[in-house]
């Protein structure tokens, strides 16, 4: 996927409140899962990386989701979720948003 990827302020604002860098959203979009929308976003995408520290604590495992829409030539992020799981047990992206 070669199309640009913009954030818009509100995206920017979640992704650092819940732990995600721009990187790790860039990451999802292009490489992770599609994930099923729901209503206004069309797009979504997931990835998992391991050993996320956060605040100061260890997560085994870090999902990224990404909810954008296409706006022109460019894929436009619309907000961010960063899932920080303590075991590998727990998997809130296989239940649907």
């Amino acid at each position: 996927m070669n199309e640009r990827i913009e954030f818009i302020d509100h995206a920017v604002e979640q992704a650092e409140l819940r732990g995600a860098s721009r990187d790790e959203v860039r990451e999802a979009i292009h490489s992770g899962e599609p994930v099923p929308a729901k209503k206004a976003a069309p797009d979504t995408g997931k990835t998992s990386l391991t050993g996320a520290i956060w605040k100061e604590r260890y997560y085994e495992t870090k999902q990224i989701l990404a909810i954008t829409v296409r706006e022109n030539e460019s894929l436009l992020v619309i907000t961010v979720y960063a899932l920080l799981l303590r075991n590998d047990n727990e998997n809130p992206l296989r239940r649907s948003w």
